[in-house]
């Protein structure tokens, strides 16, 4: 652990609080100054403190970093999911659409910015378990597999392994920054 300080125990409520509070400094920090350039004693500082104590809450920052991207991912998903309407026909239109403003909503987040443009996600896998990081793909394939199946058994999208769909979409997401 980094820090001279040892760390000291928490009760609950008091443990809620500051994990509460590293999310919000983390959000602002790493939204200004990106992964790299934020620290652990950055963070620690700004929310009082050891630097010792912030690994009683993360193992690393970049799991903090991945925590609060996951919340990002989680609002962007609520307002692309608002957009669809499941009882109306997919028309190629209304696919463009929803994959046009998913890349907007993506694109205009600093976290998935820094994500792709930063190299910050070859950072985080590497600083990951495996089996957190399957567990976050596995969320995205439980919300977007019923919308896939809603589309196919309307005839509305080919009938393709629903995996194979997200892949698509996810390519091209990861493709839209690529762009220069």
């Amino acid at each position: 652990m980094e820090g001279s300080i040892i760390a000291r125990k928490f009760n609950d409520e008091e443990k809620i609080y500051l994990r509460q509070k590293l999310v919000t400094e983390g959000k602002k920090q790493f939204g200004q100054l990106g992964l790299k350039k934020t620290s652990v004693a950055l963070l620690t500082e700004a929310v009082g403190i050891a630097q010792g104590s912030f690994y009683l809450f993360y193992e690393s920052k970049e799991e903090l970093y991945f925590t609060i991207l996951e919340m990002e991912e989680a609002e962007l998903r609520q307002q692309l999911l608002h957009s669809v309407n499941l009882e109306e026909k997919l028309t190629k239109e209304a696919l463009k659409t929803f994959l046009k403003k998913g890349i907007a909503l993506i694109e205009n987040n600093p976290f998935f910015q820094q994500l792709y443009t930063e190299n910050v996600l070859e950072i985080v896998m590497r600083k990951l378990p495996t089996s957190r990081l399957e567990q976050h793909f596995q969320q995205d394939s439980d919300v977007f597999f019923p919308i896939i199946l809603s589309w196919q058994k309307n005839n509305d999208l080919i009938d393709h392994a629903p995996d194979v769909i997200l892949s698509v979409f996810r390519s091209l997401i990861i493709l839209s920054f690529q762009k220069k």
